[in-house]
């Protein structure tokens, strides 16, 4: 039986996603043992540092395709360099839907404030179709990142689908898609699964949501034979190695299962308008 690992921020508390009706794949998670947060670059590096190292686990323990369920598609490149199976990136993937394999303009809007804008520009700038992305919608202000870990942080209210978040988000992606004339929105984080389709139910444009299509996307690809040879890196397995030293010493980052690795924060709205001018 074919076996796709998930890898994903706050594993242990999302649903396990599940294979299709018919369809012999097993899924399973892989928990991230050095979860984090990507507050600025260097930041970005343990973060990815951590996807890697789950990756590599589940390889070693049979899996035959990963599945990255954050829009960020954290060590992406490195963990194709590192195992001999397919991978696909939520984000990635949304971006070649989204994009209609680079033949059509689309608009990206999350739920995220303005400090991660660094974040899709890098998703965008190496993924197919990035280019035709005319716009990013950043929908709640940076004070919504001090709510994480309460019954109020964004997260929590679209898990529990209240209409108020939705209606607002719905509201943003149809005012987006109008503005800059497109008919499709690509949610910009996998955390909007839970009210992806109830946008979609709102809004009159085409709404891609990152974890459905992106576990289509994986699905699809264990059904096709594969072609070829992965070229993987020769230092494959150091990333566990280097995880387990560090483990062994004790620096387990400090991380809320409602936050998630994109979450960063700057002072105020205005000073991230500044530093990204």
């Amino acid at each position: 039986m074919p076996r796709l690992a998930i890898i994903t921020s706050g594993s242990e508390e999302r649903p396990l996603l599940r294979a299709p009706e018919g369809s012999d794949v097993e899924v399973v998670r892989i928990p991230m043992r050095v979860p984090g947060f990507a507050r600025n670059p260097y930041d970005r590096f343990f973060v990815a540092l951590g996807h890697i190292d789950a990756a590599e686990r589940a390889v070693a323990d049979g899996c035959d395709a990963i599945f990255i369920d954050t829009f960020a598609d954290y060590g992406m490149a490195e963990i194709r360099a590192a195992v001999p199976v397919p991978v696909i990136g939520a984000g990635e993937s949304g971006i070649v839907a989204a994009s209609a394999n680079g033949t059509r303009d689309f608009s990206i809007v999350t739920v995220w404030p303005l400090s991660m804008n660094y974040l899709y520009k890098e998703r965008l700038d190496n993924s197919p179709g990035g280019n035709r992305c005319l716009r990013v919608e950043h929908v709640l202000p940076e004070a919504e990142l001090q709510k994480a870990g309460t019954d109020a942080f964004v997260k929590s209210r679209m898990e529990r689908h209240e209409s108020d978040i939705i209606d607002l988000l719905a509201a943003r992606v149809q005012q987006v898609a109008d503005e800059s004339g497109v008919g499709t929105i690509l949610l910009g984080c996998t955390c909007m699964a839970p009210v992806g389709p109830a946008i979609q139910e709102r809004v009159n444009v085409e709404v891609i949501e990152g974890t459905r299509n992106g576990l289509a996307v994986a699905f699809a690809t264990l059904a096709t034979p594969r072609l070829g040879e992965f070229n993987v890196s020769t230092r494959r397995g150091t990333v566990p190695f280097i995880v387990d030293a560090w483990l062994q010493h004790g620096v387990v980052p400090e991380f809320h299962p409602d936050e998630c690795e994109l979450c960063v924060s700057l002072a105020s709205d205005e000073e991230i308008a500044a530093s990204i001018a």
